[in-house]
């Protein structure tokens, strides 16, 4: 059984996806056909959105916004992070170390439960993987409640998750321990 808040904040916040197109790509390419949005003024506020997220994390890299939650949540250190949500202790250094090329979404999603996020530090460690929360995955829109709620245990997530037939973060984890259970 689903906690009643989340079965709320589902109906409220999740939209699933009606095609390919993202929402805003509809909404910005019907204006611009109605002639609401001049071909440049288009493209304008692209680059605006752009310099925008560019401006909100000048300064910040993952290294430096990894090693400073650590300390400011009172984490004992790189191994409470990578055990709190179950990334493997390779694929964390790489992300920590700035490494690795394209972290997955599931991973990064994982991160924010490790680090203990806030809302906001999440959307910002998003940011700087390149992501955000989308509000046509299920998934993403629950684990923006376990952590708007301060709920921060990977295998409570998980179990709920998986009870909205949706997949566990991070996947490797939920793998690993699959594979090594079939073994005993």
């Amino acid at each position: 059984m689903l906690p009643f808040d989340l079965e709320e904040y589902l109906k409220k916040n999740y939209k699933p996806s009606t095609g390919e197109t993202s929402e805003t790509t509809v909404a910005m390419d019907t204006s611009y056909r109605a002639g609401c949005l001049a071909p440049n003024l288009f493209d304008e506020l692209a680059k605006d959105i752009e310099k925008a997220v560019d401006d909100y994390n000048k300064g910040t890299t993952i290294k430096k916004f990894i090693r400073d939650k650590i300390k400011e949540k009172g984490l004992s250190g790189s191994s409470d992070v990578y055990t709190n949500c179950g990334v493997i202790k390779g694929t964390f250094s790489k992300i920590r170390r700035e490494k690795q090329k394209d972290t997955q979404r599931q991973t990064a999603l994982a991160l924010c439960i490790g680090l203990k996020l806030n809302l906001e530090e999440a959307e910002k460690f998003l940011s700087l993987l390149g992501y955000k929360f989308r509000a046509s995955k299920k998934q993403e829109i629950a684990v923006k409640w376990f952590i708007e709620n301060g709920i921060y245990n990977i295998d409570d997530i998980n179990e709920t998750l998986m009870k909205l037939g949706e997949e566990p973060i991070p996947k490797q984890r939920f793998l690993k321990d699959r594979i090594s259970s079939k073994k005993m």
